[in-house]
């Protein structure tokens, strides 16, 4: 098992289990995410579980990061989930928010107990998703991506479950998630990146996006009244229009 102020990790045979330990997402976190699917493909793990705290999942931007975060190399980690030779499963128990969306819509499979919550909020603040977008528009297509993204509006699990945001609620995670597990750790690790590849070669889509997907995510975390914005909620609690 290994650890890290943003994540840890264990292995169990062909699975390894990630568990991301802060709610929110930091450079560091990207980094060592990185490091551990490095770890993963050496080891040829077939499988890989990402679940978060007790009280969330993953709630987005880190706002009281010191480093911020790289778009390109957040855009590559969830690209991975995506496309590498492992099949992704994310365990969501609470809330998923902004970049939290991004983990969801890109592994291969998202498990969420009647607990969990789903919003796409950057707009709120003045943002839009601008990385998070090609996979929510590949997960759950284009017109239920724009509209998660214009309302704002946190759905539960039904709903996300109705849109395709989410493959099974379940209530009891563990159980069902040893259902699948035993089917898919016997699978060939090799063959599965050749269908990974296979099924992303087909539409290309988001190797097609992350060029201008980062450049609009460096532009709007560069536009002095959007930090502002942030840092008024940051330390008021409070939205731009809320005074």
């Amino acid at each position: 098992m290994t650890h890290d102020a943003s994540l840890s990790t264990h292995c169990e045979g062909a699975v390894t289990h990630v568990v991301l330990t802060r709610e929110t997402i930091t450079d560091a976190l990207v980094r060592q995410f990185h490091a551990e699917l490095d770890a993963a493909e050496e080891r040829k793990s077939v499988v890989i579980t990402l679940r978060g705290t007790q009280d969330a999942f993953c709630t987005g931007a880190d706002f009281d990061s010191v480093t911020p975060v790289d778009p390109e190399n957040l855009y590559r980690l969830w690209q991975r989930l995506a496309q590498g030779p492992f099949v992704s499963i994310c365990l969501v128990d609470g809330r998923a928010l902004a970049g939290g969306i991004g983990f969801v819509a890109a592994c291969d499979m998202c498990m969420a107990t009647r607990r969990a919550s789903f919003a796409v909020s950057e707009l709120l603040f003045g943002l839009h998703p601008a990385c998070v977008l090609p996979f929510l528009v590949r997960k759950i297509g284009d017109h239920r991506a724009r509209r998660l993204t214009l309302t704002t509006q946190t759905v539960g699990v039904e709903k996300a479950l109705e849109i395709g945001l989410v493959d099974t609620v379940s209530e009891n995670l563990e159980l069902d998630l040893g259902h699948h597990i035993r089917r898919i750790q016997h699978l060939d690790a090799g063959r599965v990146g050749d269908f990974k590849s296979y099924a992303a070669g087909m539409t290309q889509f988001l190797d097609l996006a992350r060029s201008e997907a980062v450049a609009e995510n460096r532009r709007l975390f560069s536009d002095p009244q959007l930090l502002a914005n942030m840092d008024h909620y940051k330390r008021d609690m409070k939205f731009p229009w809320e005074t």
